[in-house]
């Protein structure tokens, strides 16, 4: 018997591009899929077209497909509206206006169950319209949760939570953290549900297309806009860990955290976002921080810098 995935997709606003999407789904080679869509009170007629989708092309779906609708609450208490009704033993989250390849789930479960991964992760395109680019995929695998949570706050391999399968009981819907905003979500969610993870693996192949066209994405915003909920993102979830006492993935990640939140406020705009978080800036300013590569050097020195400046006068 092969184990149930959910595949969970948040919708809203995606009424161009979710047939696409869920037409990938539908077609997935794996055997044993339930398919969760949450409607995030959307305003146009993307769940009208996805039903008509399943009458017209997919009735064999329509009894694994669930379709939740409810008032709006953001990306993220969406995605744990559809963890909440998941029943499979691993999960995979798909966002509507992207699509995947459909060996996609296959491929990935077989390396899951190969090795007894925790969790799996793959590489993934980003489409433009008319041209399409190959994201290079750092596989440092295999791993365990820790180390992937301090490769993600390194840089080194890609928070997104739409290109990796893991076991269901890892996701926890309880005592998380939910991102206030919509940049750096996945980030956020990530440092919280990697950690516990025993081992994670890497197929390497680019399983998903990552649609950069679409002007109503979260990420279409102002760049400006963006780089301060990232930094509010950043700095509510350190605040977060640290209330829990610091010992799960601030023993890894901290500082970086705490860098890249600093870097986002005075590039966004809003550096008088660090001064709304004092523990968080003291912390930092506080550190025998090193930077932790050449790339980004200028940045996180001048981070370090400008919190150290701000300490002296919370």
């Amino acid at each position: 018997m092969t184990p149930l995935v959910s595949i969970i997709v948040p919708v809203y606003g995606t009424e161009k591009y979710i047939e696409k999407c869920a037409t990938s789904l539908f077609g997935q080679t794996y055997p044993n899929i339930e398919y969760i869509f949450v409607n995030d009170g959307t305003k146009d007629n993307a769940i009208g077209v996805l039903e008509a989708l399943i009458k017209e092309k997919f009735p064999s779906k329509a009894d694994s497909t669930i379709i939740i609708n409810k008032e709006n609450e953001g990306l993220g208490m969406t995605r744990i509206r559809g963890l909440e009704r998941a029943s499979g033993e691993y999960v995979l989250f798909v966002d509507s206006d992207d699509w995947v390849d459909t060996d996609m789930v296959e491929k990935m479960m077989k390396k899951a169950l190969e090795c007894d991964s925790d969790m799996v992760y793959c590489g993934r395109w980003k489409e433009y319209g008319k041209r399409r680019y190959c994201g290079r995929v750092n596989d440092i695998t295999p791993c365990d949760g820790p180390e992937f949570v301090r490769q993600m706050h390194l840089d080194k391999v890609k928070a997104y939570m739409w290109n990796k399968i893991a076991k269901r009981k890892f996701y926890f819907t309880g005592g998380v953290q939910v991102p206030k905003n919509g940049m750096h979500e996945d980030l956020v969610f990530l440092t919280q549900y990697v950690y516990p993870m025993g081992r994670i693996d890497c197929v390497p192949e680019p399983f998903c297309h990552y649609r950069k066209d679409n002007e109503n994405a979260i990420t279409a915003e102002g760049k400006s806009r963006q780089k301060q909920q990232s930094s509010e993102n950043l700095l509510r979830l350190y605040t977060f860990l640290k209330s829990k006492g610091g010992d799960g993935p601030l023993k890894v990640c901290a500082y970086n955290l705490l860098a890249k939140a600093a870097w986002y406020a005075i590039k966004g705009g809003k550096p008088e976002l660090l001064r709304e978080y004092p523990e968080a800036t003291k912390d930092f300013a506080a550190s025998h921080y090193h930077p932790v590569c050449c790339k980004g050097l200028y940045k996180q020195l001048r981070s370090l810098a400008y919190c150290r400046k701000i300490a002296k006068t919370l």
